[in-house]
């Protein structure tokens, strides 16, 4: 997965008083950059508790850039691009605030909220303030330099994208049930929870050790069923192959080795209606994905 993630840190109580901003560039879902810049606030008015929190003052910006020139280079790194913060609520106002302050327009790009994230992922913690869900997690890093904030965020993702064993940012949130925000030129619609919602077991059926068969085809292979199956019930199918020491998925990732399609729907994926499992295993074979859909037939003989 590719994204970036962002902190900003204020001179005061005010929104458009940015005096740094870090980001922490993701590809493939590693972290392949760190970058950060002091701005100097449009209002050279910096609050004692702010100082306190991160240790900027005046004498540290005087001679820096305002925002307008900073964001010239940052642009292009959040620009039509998935963007991420901790609370990002907090994050997005004050980059609203501080364009609207020097009459820039806004970016095109969508925003999720890794403190939203977490909560969904690791429920249990005692807080999930970027403090503690970092050192859940074994994050070094300094508070509130707005560089090493980003890259905690970005590593906190990084976290819940491995331990939800998935690829990309449709199926996170799906997943989690979490709406993923946008800023564009026609405004802001923020990124929130969905109420009521839980996140499904991904692997709920364990099979029998004394039946692994590290021979069998279908050993260590991610497998997904999808559509009604005529011979057995899909539990059933799915046992056979936890028994046997294959993988049982029921989302299509890249990892995804097989593609198994019940009896009663082969013919329609043939057809002109397809699943929505089978539109996304030919989405990851365009983009050279090795998966192998299945008929109940191909199946039955393969067990």
């Amino acid at each position: 997965m590719n994204f970036v993630a962002f902190d900003f840190e204020t001179a005061n109580e005010y929104k458009d008083s940015a005096c740094e901003i870090g980001i922490a560039i993701v590809e493939n879902g590693i972290v392949k950059e760190q970058k950060s810049w002091l701005i100097k606030p449009k209002k050279m008015y910096f609050n004692p508790f702010n100082v306190m929190i991160h240790g900027i003052d005046e004498y540290q910006v005087w001679d820096k850039p305002e925002f307008d020139v900073i964001w010239e280079e940052v642009r292009p790194y959040l620009e039509n691009n998935y963007v991420v913060a901790h609370n990002v609520g907090f994050d997005i106002s004050v980059l609203k605030s501080t364009l609207d302050a020097y009459g820039l327009p806004y970016p095109h790009l969508k925003f999720l909220c890794s403190h939203k994230v977490a909560r969904r992922v690791w429920p249990g913690l005692v807080k999930y303030d970027l403090k503690t869900v970092s050192s859940y997690h074994n994050i070094t890093f300094r508070h509130h330099k707005a560089g090493d904030d980003a890259e905690a965020c970005a590593r906190i993702l990084i976290k819940a994208f491995e331990k939800l064993r998935l690829e990309s940012f449709d199926e996170l949130v799906k997943m989690i049930s979490v709406k993923v925000g946008k800023l564009d030129a026609n405004g802001y619609d923020s990124s929130e929870i969905r109420p009521k919602s839980k996140i499904k077991p991904r692997n709920p059926i364990v099979g029998d050790v004394l039946k692994r068969n590290p021979e069998h085809i279908f050993f260590q292979k991610q497998v997904v069923f999808t559509g009604t199956l005529q011979s057995m019930t899909r539990s059933e199918a799915q046992k056979k192959i936890a028994d046997i020491g294959g993988i049982i998925d029921d989302i299509i990732t890249i990892r995804t080795n097989y593609l198994v399609i019940g009896r009663k729907d082969y013919k329609r994926d043939n057809g002109i209606s397809l699943s929505s499992k089978h539109k996304r295993t030919q989405e990851f074979l365009q983009k050279g994905a090795n998966i192998e859909i299945l008929s109940e037939e191909d199946f039955l003989r393969m067990l």
